[in-house]
């Protein structure tokens, strides 16, 4: 059960250990019985025909020559370590980390011997804490984001690295950058005075025009902000076991937007009388009343048990509200339905934003559908230059069962106040969305629009505050 929201907990994710199973010989016995002569079932390992391409992340690599080779034969040939892995994805191979049984070390941890980094062997000089060989390596790959990566052991005196903490597929850019491997990246300009930002998603699309076998995998990305550099790294999910989730009921479920028919909780009789529900089961029930915003696949469902409380969140940036907020009047145009907000809330966030500089900032406003009262949301965020990134999930436990998000607002700091295609992508769920720009200005820009039925509506500031 998870009670937690750090990364692991949150997904519940465990890494199977393979066991090395100790071979015991046995001695035949002698025996009258009638020997079997049933025939054993047999695995016929699947054969490639000769040549052979095997794309990586330092290249594709070729087998030439006549004849079939199983994947093993194809790993041997190549001379690869026994921490890279071959797999057939849709017709073509790949080679991936199989980091299953190494062991991560300490920074604090001698090593000696080589490391194997993106089809390199690199020698270490001599014996060395790991914080020091991961300062030697970066010097020979400088693209590499050192503070994010491990050096893990897999056999005596040999080595391989491990990335973490990537980066969101919202992240932005708003310089020019380089993307691709370690030791094999392509530099990209894609910042013009039209377009003043890219997000990582954009920049995939791109990347995936120059190597097209990149759509065939799944992937992670990490950015090194020194080097300017955003490394790819192939990963391979397919051996890992997702643990699921057992929520006591009855239990509170708490969405940003308005729960709607959920509002009073999870209770037995919604489960056939159940008394523990798994996750599975819950978004069974999400999905029946909500299909417009959650899908099997893109949700998010954590428990904190604690306060016996389920959060959902659809995966990705999205935020939301119920279409209580707003609807169409006769002549198309939206309607918000709720009192207008308060004139002073402004100024504050207007402040806020400047206090962040030369940072992005995010504020929510939570509205009280008993009390008919708001109030601003400052969510805990991870911030620099080209990003924004903040944890719904403390959102949802801050938010009372009469609170919903009703609207977001971002900053775009000294650049003027627009709504990218990347916000159109992301902004998915019926609310108020704003922008404020140009804030080292004593004309701050401020635009807001309404979501309402898969389309974007163009709301004044005075429809919505009471100004």
């Amino acid at each position: 059960m998870s009670v937690g929201f750090n990364f692991s907990d949150y997904f519940g994710i465990d890494v199977p250990m393979e066991k090395e199973e100790k071979k015991v010989e046995k001695k035949a016995k002698k025996t009258t019985e009638k020997k079997d002569n049933s025939k054993k079932k047999t695995t016929t390992e699947k054969k490639y025909s000769l040549p052979v391409v095997v794309h990586s992340e330092w290249g594709d690599l070729k087998v030439e020559g006549l004849g079939e080779m199983s994947l093993k034969e194809i790993k041997k040939n190549l001379e690869l370590p026994k921490v890279i892995k071959l797999k057939e994805i849709d017709d073509e191979l790949f080679a991936m980390d199989d980091l299953t049984n190494v062991k991560t070390l300490k920074k604090s941890d001698s090593i000696d011997g080589m490391i194997f980094i993106e089809g390199q062997w690199i020698t270490l000089p001599n014996e060395m804490t790991v914080k020091e060989a991961v300062n030697f390596i970066t010097k020979e790959y400088p693209e590499l984001p050192g503070d994010n990566i491990d050096i893990c052991s897999f056999e005596n005196g040999k080595y391989v690295i491990k990335f973490s903490n990537s980066i969101d597929l919202s992240m932005k850019f708003y310089s020019h950058f380089r993307m691709g491997f370690v030791g094999n990246l392509i530099s990209y300009d894609f910042i013009k005075e039209n377009n003043p930002s890219i997000s990582l998603k954009e920049a995939i699309s791109e990347f995936t025009k120059e190597k097209p076998w990149t759509k065939k995998v799944e992937m992670n990305w990490f950015f090194n902000e020194k080097s300017k550099s955003i490394i790819g790294k192939i990963v391979d999910n397919s051996n890992l076991t997702t643990k699921s989730l057992y929520v006591k009921l009855p239990a509170a479920i708490r969405f940003i937007h308005d729960a709607g028919p959920l509002k009073n909780g999870l209770t037995p009789d919604m489960f056939d009388g159940k008394e523990y529900v798994t996750d599975k089961e819950i978004l069974k029930i999400v999905l029946k009343y909500f299909p417009d915003i959650y899908k099997d696949g893109n949700t998010d469902i954590s428990y904190a048990e604690a306060v016996n409380t389920v959060c959902v969140l659809r995966q990705g940036r999205s935020k939301g509200s119920g279409s209580l907020i707003g609807c169409l009047n006769s002549e198309g145009e939206y309607a918000f339905k709720l009192p207008k907000m308060p004139k002073n809330f402004l100024e504050e966030i207007t402040n806020y934003f400047i206090e962040n500089l030369p940072n992005e900032a995010l504020v929510q406003i939570a509205f009280d559908c008993k009390t008919e009262e708001y109030r601003i949301i400052k969510p805990k965020t991870v911030t620099n230059t080209v990003s924004v990134k903040w944890n719904d999930i403390e959102t949802l436990l801050a938010l009372n069962t009469y609170e919903s998000i009703v609207c977001e607002i971002h900053s775009h700091d000294t650049m003027p106040a627009f709504f990218s295609h990347i916000d159109d992508e992301d902004e998915k769920i019926p609310m108020i969305y704003g922008v404020f720009g140009r804030l080292d200005t004593q004309n701050v820009e401020k635009i807001f629009r309404a979501k309402l039925n898969e389309k974007f509506y163009p709301i004044k500031l005075s429809d919505i505050f009471n100004l």
